[in-house]
């Protein structure tokens, strides 16, 4: 019986025989390039004869094998990694300073300045303009967020630190205004 199929893509390569791109590099050369179905401007997509693939599985078993085992220890470790740093985002210490009397006005000033010519005018700056101030300028959230730069889980730690120093300015703006 024939098979329907006889081509899959490089992506099918990954996800259905767990081929790594240097096994793909070692299964060699497409079949054959074509269209990219889902992008008109993308490059052409690679094709490979299902025969010549289940060929290749079938004689590197052992080290398509080993190469998940290293990827799956690769993934742990860096979940791991991802867990540590949300530990410490839940975790660390948040510092806001003594905060000036003219705090509002120095906050306009900041933002005022930022206002170019295509702007519809400076209408003043709300709560939220301040609270960012505030972050910026007063808290030790600039050291925390260079803590998280270029590890594992950065960006959801950052959700979580940026929400918390939130939190810490916000009551003690609730104690200056108060």
């Amino acid at each position: 019986m024939a098979r329907e199929k006889q081509f899959v893509y490089k992506s099918t390569l990954k996800e259905v025989y767990g081929l790594n791109d240097a096994l793909i590099r070692s299964v060699g050369e497409p079949d054959k390039r074509v269209s990219n179905p889902h992008y008109r401007c993308a490059a052409p997509a690679s094709l490979y004869a299902i025969e010549r693939v289940e060929q290749f599985v079938e004689q590197h078993a052992d080290e398509i094998e080993l190469a998940r085992q290293r990827s799956a220890k690769a993934r742990r470790a860096t979940d791991a990694k991802r867990a540590e740093l949300q530990q410490w985002a839940e975790t660390v210490s948040i510092e806001v300073d003594t905060l000036p009397d003219d705090l509002w006005t120095r906050a306009e000033l900041h933002y005022a300045k930022r206002v170019t010519l295509y702007d519809d005018g400076f209408a003043g700056v709300g709560l939220n303009g301040v609270i960012a101030y505030v972050r910026h300028r007063f808290t030790n959230y600039e050291s925390l967020l260079r803590h998280l730069e270029g590890r594992a889980g950065c960006a959801e730690a950052y959700v979580v630190i940026k929400a918390r120093v939130n939190e810490a300015v916000k009551e003690k703006l609730e104690l200056v205004l108060a």
